[in-house]
């Protein structure tokens, strides 16, 4: 039967349930949107805010402020001097091969005891002499505490 056919009554009964339907459709939609958009605007602002803390900011020593800086010079993946660690590869007859062992500083200090900015940088390593064999030297270098090599003290 079509819509013409059907009587008043009918024709209304049925829009006036499906009207209904869409609006409580509509509404269960509107509840679900703002949910979500109180939910993202909850973590949002729980991202933006920071942590709730009450004490004071840490203050960091001489000797903490001085390695802080120092470290900075050295490779956070293996902890090798990072230009100490170009200087040997760019001097290597087969820069490829070189092979990071271990790494070790020493603070200069003077005769107080105070930090003189000098460190001693000392660095293992392998690589491939010229007849193509693996070999283990080391190297000695002096470096200011902003990087600069000074000088080198020993090589193997």
């Amino acid at each position: 039967m079509t819509d013409k056919k059907k009587g008043f009554f009918e024709r209304g009964f049925v829009e006036t349930i499906k009207s209904e339907y869409n609006k409580e459709k509509n509404k269960k939609t509107k509840l679900r949107d703002y949910v979500i958009l109180i939910v993202f605007v909850l973590v949002a602002v729980a991202m933006c805010s920071g942590p709730d803390s009450d004490e004071p900011p840490v203050v960091k020593t001489k000797d903490q402020i001085e390695n802080d800086i120092i470290e900075k010079q050295f490779s956070a993946w293996d902890g090798s001097h990072t230009k100490l660690y170009l200087l040997v590869k760019n001097n290597l007859k087969d820069p490829d091969s070189l092979e990071h062992i271990n790494t070790r500083y020493i603070k200069h200090r003077d005769k107080d005891g105070n930090f003189n900015n000098i460190i001693t940088v000392n660095m293992s390593y392998r690589a491939k002499n010229s007849f193509g064999g693996y070999v283990v030297e080391q190297i000695s270098a002096d470096y200011d505490v902003n990087g600069n090599l000074i000088k080198i003290n020993n090589s193997n």
